[in-house]
């Protein structure tokens, strides 16, 4: 009995094991075809990955040939046993095989809407792809562009249909879908985009992503800002926000944030802790002089120092390739002075500024032309007139040249009472230039000596301020004979007295002199503020140092009307951008703002007394290229409310001369007052005429005051102010997305 139960128990644990052993083995036939599904598609991503990224590449490829390219090759333009590429009005397919196995890859350009529809294009027939993502080709645009979502009636494009992103500047968007399965096997050049069979499977992958130009057609070491002479760049003081600083940055992956000057950097202010100049991933600042870093806080360790060599270049952008407006029919604006009233009317005088403000000084109720004559291509709009809320805008919506008129060839657009620059603008000096004009050119009585003649056409000051004109003369290079400047002529120069204001006009212990020396006078106050002769003649006239400085500011004018109620906004209407071309100097006491707008001079070019500022803070997207034969000033002061607003600018500012950028000054003590300075493109003092291949360098230099400054390059921005791409453009990536 005990042998038999032994022999049961063992019978039973064996039919045990083999119960669980088929278990195991049923299971595991029950599992290996979905793992080997698992696997088969695992091995069909990988390939449908690399077929997108093949794409990419061939659309690359097509780029840099033919910037223009959008897939409208219609033809098979790649025929190889391997590959087989086809483009059909602007949608392309790819065929890859390998090891036998074929992949594809897919994008598309047509909006499929039908033929003459939004994209210019016809439908693609026989190759209509239903893909939601649609490409983009941007890269001849100086504008930003939308890129629209394909979710129309069959995955077309329409009117209403929702923005997927916005493109920038000479950039490509490229949306391509890689894919893998048996049913390829039967794709070929005739028709290389066969049905999926309806049980058949797929395995697809997805990349997005943007390509911009890197390059203008000149081997230029890339930087955010390059100066020929100093760079100074002056922070506001500590205020607890721990974000007073320069930062150094790039739009693209293969280019470092950089800074460059040809003389010496110097940086000033900030944070008393922590980093105020850095760059967030990687930077360079080079420099042929010295640096000067006196601020409180550190260098980043991400910012590298380097030498600038003796035959390194600046981007050179010549006059002759700036996008400039042509004069025509429809789109010329008089030179001259354009004012706005608080009643809301717009002025026009034809003059230049310091003609305007001699007429203003002599009758603040001149009211010019009533309503100013504008082109086709400018239009006028107010809201609130009357009130401290009106809204007063001037839009261009098309290329508009600024017309000489007669000797004139100065645009000027401000309040009727002018824009003040606030302290620190230049030609500002120790002393508020407005107050200087309007002693000496209108009728004035001063202590110790009450105006001795007026015969209508001069007035006559004492010996201290005919001491300080004598001065002036000599700064200018004249001590003796005759000095001739426009109509006036001083003879007898080096002494006080005795001096000839026109033909035949002797005066006797006192001076004369006309408007037109302003300039000249100011030039030097400003070289020499705190010069005995400059402080003891501007005393005697009641005008005392520290006052800041009145660009534009109209000293009798009592209308109320600032900055902050006149807006230019650039609005191309049909085109993608607008360009407000001048001969002479440009001051614009206004915000200016917009999309695709431009502002080219022959003259200086002068942005003074935004209300706002150039661009509002919460939308960075708003700003101008700016290019100038001279300077270039940008100021946002708020005189009501005593401070200075921010500058947001995409594109590149670009000037012969000088550029300076006053968003702050050393008597705001409180760092929340200063305005900040974020510019994405390219900041360039090129120092002289970049035709010029043997002139010496004399300016260049570049100076900006602020809370804090970003300077992002962006070569894209670049080829906003030249008239066509460079040959042989460079693509670099600065978005990819796979999924």
């Amino acid at each position: 009995m005990r042998i038999g139960r032994k022999r049961g128990i063992f019978l039973i644990s064996v039919l045990f094991i083999i119960t669980l052993i088929a278990m195991f083995v049923g299971a595991a036939f029950e599992l290996a075809p979905g793992a080997l599904r698992r696997t088969v598609n695992t091995a069909e991503l990988t390939v449908a990955q690399r077929t997108a990224r093949s794409g990419v590449a061939y659309a690359l490829a097509k780029l840099k040939a033919d910037p223009t390219w959008r897939g409208t090759g219609n033809a098979v333009t790649v025929n190889e046993p391997d590959l087989v590429i086809v483009e059909r009005e602007g949608n392309v397919v790819g065929l890859l095989t390998q090891n036998g196995i074929t992949s594809q890859f897919r994008l598309r350009f047509n909006y499929q809407d039908g033929a003459g529809g939004l994209d210019g294009l016809n439908d693609p027939t026989g190759l209509t792809l239903n893909l939601p993502l649609v490409s983009c080709n941007n890269l001849p645009g100086n504008v930003e562009r939308p890129v629209p979502k394909a979710d129309g009636p069959g995955h077309s494009v329409t009117s209403g249909s929702l923005t997927h992103t916005v493109l920038p500047a000479h950039s490509v968007y490229l949306a391509c879908e890689g894919r893998a399965g048996d049913w390829l096997r039967s794709a070929t050049a005739a028709n290389p985009d066969p049905a999926v069979p309806t049980f058949g499977s797929v395995t697809s992958a997805q990349v997005e992503t943007v390509y911009k130009v890197t390059n203008i057609g000149q081997n230029v070491v890339a930087s955010a800002a390059s100066s020929a002479g100093p760079f100074a760049a002056d922070l506001a003081p500590p205020d607890g926000t721990d974000r007073n600083e320069l930062t150094l940055d790039s739009s693209t992956s293969n280019t470092m944030g950089r800074l460059r000057s040809r003389d010496n950097l110097a940086i000033s202010g900030g944070e008393t802790t922590g980093e105020n100049f850095k760059a967030p991933l990687s930077g360079e600042y080079r420099i042929r002089s010295g640096f000067s870093f006196t601020n409180p806080g550190t260098t980043s360790a991400t910012i590298a120092a380097a030498t600038e060599g003796e035959s390194d270049e600046l981007y050179k952008i010549e006059w002759s390739d700036v996008r400039r407006a042509v004069p025509a029919a429809g789109n010329q604006l008089a030179a001259g002075v354009y004012t706005v009233s608080q009643d809301g009317q717009l002025h026009y005088y034809n003059t230049d500024l310091a003609g305007y403000r001699a007429l203003m000084l002599a009758d603040p109720t001149n009211a010019g032309v009533v309503p100013a004559v504008l082109p086709g291509t400018v239009s006028y709009s107010v809201t609130n007139a009357g009130s401290a809320t009106m809204e007063a805008r001037l839009t261009v919506t098309g290329d508009t040249s600024v017309t000489p008129v007669g000797t004139f060839k100065d645009l000027v657009i401000i309040p009727q009472k002018g824009a003040d620059a606030g302290p620190g603008a230049p030609g500002s000096g120790a002393f508020p230039q407005a107050t200087v004009e309007s002693k000496f050119t209108s009728n004035q009585t001063f202590s110790g000596n009450p105006l001795v003649n007026w015969d209508g056409s001069k007035f006559e000051y004492s010996n201290s301020v005919g001491a300080l004109l004598n001065a002036v003369a000599a700064y200018h290079g004249r001590t003796s004979g005759t000095w001739t400047m426009g109509t006036l002529t001083m003879s007898n120069i080096g002494s006080s007295t005795n001096v000839l204001d026109g033909p035949g006009s002797i005066v006797s212990s006192s001076i004369s002199i006309k408007s037109n020396m302003i300039p000249k006078i100011m030039s030097y106050i400003t070289a020499n503020p705190s010069s005995p002769l400059v402080t003891t003649a501007l005393t005697e006239l009641g005008i005392t140092a520290g006052s800041g400085g009145e660009l534009t500011d109209i000293a009798p004018v009592t209308d109320t009307t600032v900055p902050a109620n006149l807006s230019i906004q650039f609005a191309p209407a049909g085109a993608s951008s607008a360009v407000l071309s001048g001969e002479g100097d440009v001051t614009l006491g206004a915000k200016v703002q917009g999309e695709g707008g431009s502002i080219t001079s022959e003259g200086n070019l002068n942005l003074v007394g935004l209300g706002v500022g150039l661009s509002a803070a919460a939308n960075p997207n708003e700003g101008v290229s700016l290019y100038s034969k001279k300077d270039i000033l940008i100021s946002t002061y708020d005189k009501g409310n005593t401070r200075y607003n921010d500058v947001g600018l995409k594109g590149v500012v670009y000037a012969w001369g000088n550029i300076k950028a006053v968003l702050g000054h050393s008597g705001l003590t409180n760092g929340a007052d200063w305005g900040d300075f974020k510019l994405t493109g390219a900041l360039v003092a090129y120092g002289k005429d970049p035709s010029d291949t043997s002139g010496p360098i004399l300016n260049g230099n570049i100076d900006i005051k602020a809370e804090r400054a970003d300077l992002k390059f962006d070569s894209s921005y670049l080829l906003s102010v030249m008239a066509s791409l460079p040959d042989g453009i460079q693509l670099g990536r600065s978005w990819w997305n796979q999924h």
